[in-house]
């Protein structure tokens, strides 16, 4: 089983693209040698954690099964992922701006696989553009 620090240390490609196929669009990837294979029936998986385009699949993905991305920009860029009906935060990732859409996958799976209780906090992805 992955932890949330395994999740928070994915960097952006193909593996953690993979990883958003299943455990947020729950769609099941074949394997070989157990290595999932990056196509589908539908064709080969979009590179959601690379492109914005992309991931904005992933955020529109999470808000029709209960959830909310709140988006801040600044110097760096936060995703909080909020449960729709109550608003309670469930996950948060910050990351650099030009690792966008890295953050939204990483929140993703964050919130739906290690959502917040009150003893967690904020996980952050120190890189050299966040510091």
């Amino acid at each position: 089983m992955i932890t949330r620090e395994q999740i928070s240390a994915l960097p952006a490609g193909r593996q953690l693209d993979a990883l958003v196929t299943e455990t947020v669009l729950g769609t099941r990837l074949d394997r070989k040698d157990g290595v999932p294979m990056m196509w589908t029936v539908a064709g080969v998986i979009p590179m959601f954690s690379t492109n914005m385009s992309d991931a904005w699949r992933v955020i529109e993905h999470m808000h029709v099964n209960g959830f909310i991305l709140d988006i801040f920009i600044s110097h760096v860029f936060v995703v909080t992922v909020k449960e729709r009906k109550t608003s309670k935060k469930i996950a948060s990732f910050r990351s650099s701006v030009d690792e966008s859409p890295h953050a939204v996958c990483i929140a993703s799976l964050l919130a739906l696989l290690f959502p917040l209780d009150e003893a967690n906090t904020e996980t952050t992805r120190q890189t050299a553009h966040a510091r």
